[in-house]
């Protein structure tokens, strides 16, 4: 951050007169004639014969020097005189001896090299008596108590535990900024305004908490008060001389000024250290600056310790230099990406991808948010907040660029010039983002191309603060709203030259919404369940104070985690992409940790080697699943093998399934009714060539239809549409969230009426099965046409149940219930990996290009995939494994809940907890794989990986007992139908058409946008065409036209 006191900022008026500021110094300068004729005669001849000399540049007068001349925008004055006198060049500022550098080289001399020498600044006299003598970091003479202040501030005040805990501070005020801009819609908003007041308020709630005696309206007016008294010019800093007389009045009244703010800074510190003295409501203060200064304060250790004085002195400096920089970056960000649409859209992509839209922007995202943080580099580079830094003074006379630099003078860093440097930027005037893309430069001052916060010892302490403040607002402006401007305006990008580099006009834009809904909310997504909640509270409190009591003492402790509300928990605050909001909570309480959802106590798994714990070290303890009260209603109290309790008879009917139904045996037994309906979706694609087509409703109908023949072969009584319908109702009810699920002890109220609807739904679908499995029981009983019956699933089933085995048997519902699983696991898992698969190919064409290649060689063009090519498919099965690794299914697995009471990563976890395993973040860990978010199908060309769930870094099936045991069929359809669309069709988008990469958490996780692409024959072998000359030529004008177009 920049510094409130460059007492140089007088510049930011529309020329630099001493009338225009202060017409009574008139006269005061006559007098001064007199007084330094000498003094300016004696500094003459004392620098006549330095060796080696000063350095060059531009003549001035007697006593005055060069001020006369000196035009207001400072560093563009200073930029034009480097072009005529080079880029090191001294001016006489009064009695002050200047020197301005203009080059990266001699930058890095100063603050580098002779970082030491050039490690004091250049006090102002207003500052010297408003901070007690110099007392806070930004003025404080260099030396050991300078170096451990800056220490105390750096890892006490800064560090990222210290930002982390004032977080939710920040991002309530952020907040209250979106709102305050959604009631403005189609309004003009002064951005700025409206950035500073946010700032300012961020800045109150960091440093003090919430102290609602301190008004908003009063500290900007005294702020505003305070920035124009430094701003004007003190004949004081140019005559030090005449500092004590106080000519102007400037130091009395800066003194006045500060102390107001000081006198409200003492008030509430004698409010903290009469809560400390009492000791009975410690625990309500807020561990804001405010506290953690005054616990150094009183620490009572000289070396690690703060004065009263000294904590008063920072608090102002955070204020002052926090609620005028930021703003000020943020709105010359806004300005640029409003001037530039093309890096707008390129911003809003990457906040859409990273934050999704029924999200609003968190710290947490903010690593992930590379071209924000590449937007706001650009932004510092041409327009630096401080575009002189500020001002060093040399302890001892010394040496740069061969010229003398006395012990004493003031030194310039002029950084705007350098950083527009074209020997060191191409096309170093236009804004151009993607160059911070492409090199690994950061704030910390090492690259002296670009260090807007300076460098070295007097580096800018609170840039930690700043750049979360920077990217929060932003990312919250942009990600929040579509921007607009009135008509016949253009955002300008002149500056002005002042204490922080404003624009001479503020932005003024109109905002236009762009997120529906703010969060995950149950009244937003379930309307209904908001009165049900309103009920839970009586019957609960009494609950909640017993959970409480019971988890207190616990030792080992609990995983840390999110504060929660009484009874309902953290329910308010969930997001809608869980897995998500799970990978940010891992940010910041590791990588397990704890939630409430109600009554119901949560721990999240975050990490491949506690995931290695729970699923493999630890399998039996956990291998019972958390059953949804809709799902035992529907499968005769959990007999199917989702939910199945662990124990003998779950281990047997797993070992059936596997063995039997899953066998290689079974599945090639089946693999003609697969073909056959994989074939009829090759047909009908083929009927709609050159038309956009949606990729997954002719995937989901297609896998449909294959789970219905492979379930039960061919019965025509059973309507494919009336299936599908059926299927998504059910769907749609088991994700309404249940109040019986987050209060199990409501569960027998069915309050929403969930489980009985739940229960009618599955009836039908019984029903189904019961009318087939009768059919079969005839023909069986029959003897006569027993042969005409398939060798399906259900027939297998059924064989089973016919066994009269108690050990190797299945009950006529555990039949009934089996098929349910498999239908509905089957139907919306397949269709939903290909579709993720094709999205990721049709954005990486190179990919796409290797995988047709590959099927062109092992297939040929004369053939259509079959189940015997795909063990040769090798990059076939590395980007469905890529797909799946970057898109699991299911990102959180199924539920686990341990059977006993036990310890994982130093932590307890109760008995009957829900754990769930973010494979998802897991899967993407830049620990495990190189570059984890890019689509990179060769990564598994280079290690065998397996579905088998024993490398932590890739489980989308999940791992141990409770691993899926559809495996080898999803395995085998996805790949059949996946290379069935990529070998016979050519794919393209409609225009202007980008596939979204957007996800939305479910019982799936599916696209937020369907996938749409248009279809174009590719292989020469007309057998698969419909027999249609006027088709034909069809498919052969589309190819061409779409050949052409790409």
């Amino acid at each position: 951050m920049t510094n409130l006191y460059n007492k140089h900022a007088v510049l930011a008026c529309e020329g630099w007169s001493w009338g225009c500021h202060a017409p009574e110094f008139a006269p005061l300068m006559a007098g001064a004639l007199v007084i330094f004729c000498c003094a300016w005669w004696w500094w003459g001849m004392k620098f006549t014969k330095i060796n080696p000399p000063l350095p060059p540049g531009p003549l001035g007068l007697p006593i005055l020097g060069n001020l006369p001349f000196i035009k207001p925008e400072l560093h563009r004055y200073f930029s034009d005189l480097s072009r005529i006198h080079g880029p090191i060049f001294k001016l006489r500022m009064g009695s002050v001896l200047t020197i301005v550098i203009n080059s990266p080289s001699l930058a890095k001399e100063v603050l580098k090299v002779q970082d030491a020498i050039f490690a004091n600044h250049d006090v102002p006299a207003a500052a010297m008596v408003g901070t007690f003598g110099g007392l806070n970091i930004l003025w404080r003479p260099n030396g050991p108590r300078f170096n451990q202040l800056r220490k105390l501030v750096i890892c006490e005040i800064m560090s990222k535990q210290s930002l982390d805990a004032c977080y939710v501070l920040r991002q309530r005020e952020v907040r209250r900024m979106v709102k305050e801009i959604h009631g403005k819609f189609g309004s003009s908003v002064n951005i700025y305004e409206q950035l500073s007041a946010t700032a300012l308020r961020v800045m109150m709630s960091t440093l003090w908490g919430d102290d609602p005696s301190q008004d908003l309206i009063e500290f900007r007016k005294r702020l505003a008060e305070l920035i124009m008294t430094f701003a004007a010019p003190n004949v004081s800093d140019f005559f030090p001389i005449l500092a004590p007389f106080d000519l102007q009045g400037i130091e009395s009244k800066a003194k006045e000024q500060f102390s107001w703010f000081y006198g409200v800074f003492e008030s509430m510190i004698k409010n903290r250290r009469n809560i400390r003295d009492d000791g009975k409501e410690e625990e309500k203060i807020s561990k804001d600056f405010m506290q953690q200064l005054l616990e150094l304060h009183w620490r009572g250790d000289d070396k690690n310790s703060l004065s009263i004085n000294e904590v008063k002195a920072l608090l102002l400096d955070m204020m002052v230099a926090g609620t005028d920089t930021i703003p000020t970056t943020v709105e010359w960000a806004m300005t640029e990406l409003l001037c530039h649409r093309d890096k707008m859209t390129k911003l809003i992509e990457e906040l859409d991808t990273v934050v999704g839209n029924q999200n609003t922007v968190e710290d947490s995202h903010i690593p992930q948010l590379l071209y924000l943080d590449a937007v706001i580099k650009e932004t510092l580079r041409l327009h630096p907040v401080a575009p002189l830094l500020i001002p060093h003074v040399p302890s001892e006379t010394t040496v740069i660029g061969g010229f003398t630099v006395p012990k004493g003078c003031t030194v310039f860093i002029n950084v705007w010039v350098i950083q527009r440097d074209p020997e060191l930027w191409d096309d170093p005037l236009r804004f151009q983002p993607e160059r911070f893309l492409e090199t690994d430069i950061n704030y910390r001052g090492n690259n002296f191309g670009f260090f807007p916060f300076g460098s070295g010892r007097r580096m800018c302490v609170g840039i930690s603060l700043a750049e979360k403040m920077v990217a929060l607002l932003l990312g919250s402006l942009v990600h929040s709203f579509e921007w607009g401007l009135s008509e016949g305006t253009k955002p300008s990008l002149e500056d002005k030259f002042g204490i922080v580099l404003k624009k001479t006009e503020s932005l003024v834009a109109i905002p236009h919404a762009v997120l529906a809904c703010e969060g995950w909310s149950w009244g937003c997504h379930a309307p209904e369940f908001a009165p049900l909640m309103a009920g839970a509270l009586v019957i609960f409190c009494c609950a909640w104070w017993w959970w409480g009591m019971k988890f207190t003492k616990i030792n080992p402790p609990l995983p840390p985690g999110p504060l929660g509300l009484p009874i309902i928990g953290n329910l308010p605050f969930i997001k809608p992409e869980l897995h998500r909001y799970f990978s940010d909570l891992s940010r910041i309480y590791g990588p397990i940790f704890k939630l409430r959802m109600g009554s119901v106590f949560a721990i999240v798994i975050n990490s491949p080697s506690l995931a290695n714990e729970v699923l493999k070290v630890q399998d039996a303890i956990f291998a019972n699943r958390d059953v949804p009260a809709a799902a035992v209603v529907g499968t005769f109290g959990g007999l199917n093998i989702l939910w199945r309790p662990n124990g003998p008879r779950y281990n047997r009917l797993r070992k059936i399934v596997i063995c039997e139904i899953m066998s290689k045996q079974s599945l090639d037994a089946c693999y003609v009714l697969r073909q056959r309906e994989v074939q009829r979706m090759v047909k009908e694609i083929h009927g709609k060539v050159g038309s956009s087509i949606n990729i997954h409703q002719q995937l989901s109908a297609t896998a449909l239809r294959v789970m219905m023949s492979t379930l039960w072969g061919d019965d025509p009584s059973q309507d494919l549409i009336e299936l599908r319908k059926r299927l998504d109702e059910f769907i749609i009810t088991v994700a309404t969230p249940n109040v019986s699920d987050l209060f199990p002890i409501l569960a027998p109220f069915d309050l929403q009426g969930i489980e009985s609807k739940a229960k009618e739904q599955l009836s039908w679908f019984y029903g189904v099965f019961e009318s087939m499995i009768q059919n079969r029981r005839n023909i069986g009983d029959d003897g006569k046409e027993q042969e005409k019956i398939s060798k399906d699933f259900m027939q297998q089933l059924l064989e089973l149940h016919w066994r009269g085995d108690d050990k190797n048997s299945l009950s006529i519902n555990e039949v009934k219930a089996l098929l349910l699983d498999l239908m509905v696991a089957g139907t919306d898992t397949i269709p939903t990996t290909v579709e993720w698969a094709m999205t990721e190919l049709l954005c990486h064409r190179d990919k796409m290009k290797k995988l047709v290649e590959e099927l062109d060689t092992v297939v040929g063009n004369q053939n259509t995939v079959e189940d015997s090519h795909i063990p040769q498919l090798v990059y076939l099965d590395a980007v469905i494994k890529e797909t799946l690794r970057l898109h699991p299914v299911a990102p959180l697995l199924i539920p686990h809940v341990p059977s006993e009471t036990t310890v994982i990563g130093g932590f307890t976890i109760p008995k009957g907890c829900t754990v769930f395993i973010n494979a998802w973040v897991m899967q993407r860990d830049p620990e495990l794989w190189d570059d984890p978010l890019r689509f990179q199908p060769e990564r598994f060309l280079e290690t065998y990986i397996s579905y088998r769930g024993n490398n932590f870094g890739f489980f989308p099936f999940g791992s141990g007992r409770r691993m899926c045991v559809g495996v080898s069929l999803a395995e085998k359809m996805v790949a059949l139908l996946l290379g069935s669309l990529v070998h016979s069709f050519e794919w393209g988008l409609p225009e202007e058409t980008k596939p979204s990469l957007e996800d939305k958490f479910g019982i799936f996780l599916k696209k937020t946008e369907s996938l749409v692409a248009i279809p174009f024959a590719r292989l020469p072998n007309l057998e698969q065409y419909p027999k249609n000359k006027k088709m034909e030529n069809k498919m052969f004008y589309s190819f061409n036209n779409f050949k052409r177009k790409n």
